[in-house]
């Protein structure tokens, strides 16, 4: 089997972009993208692909309403990664699989909208 990492990011108003949730292995940022510079360099809602080593990611970008955030709205990302090797190094197979992955994470992130303590 390969590795997969879901994992949850927000910008905090203070800290800067941090990490809410990352299942899998801890992180080592010599080997794993550091999704958290993602976030703190893109704020566009959407998804998109980031391609870092032996690391894979898409990821989708959301606000959520919050009464608690400056100007009412947080900035969230849902990160789903793979480790590359599994496709043998036919990257165009990495990105389909990644892109077909685009529909879950807006999913989930609209499960996470709808969530009163999220």
């Amino acid at each position: 089997m390969y590795e997969q990492i879901l994992c949850i990011s927000y910008f905090d108003q203070i800290l800067g972009p941090n990490q809410f949730y990352c299942g899998g292995a801890v992180l080592d940022k010599s080997e794993h993208p550091d999704i958290n510079k993602i976030l703190e360099f893109n704020d566009d809602e959407g998804s998109f692909i980031f391609a870092f080593r032996k690391y894979q990611t898409i990821n989708h970008i959301f606000y959520i309403d919050s009464p608690n955030a400056r100007g009412g709205k947080e900035l969230v990302m849902v990160s789903y990664m793979i480790r590359a090797a599994y496709f043998k190094n036919e990257i165009r197979d990495v990105f389909q699989y990644l892109e077909s992955k685009a529909s879950l994470l807006e999913e989930y992130a609209e499960s996470l909208r709808d969530l009163e303590e999220f």
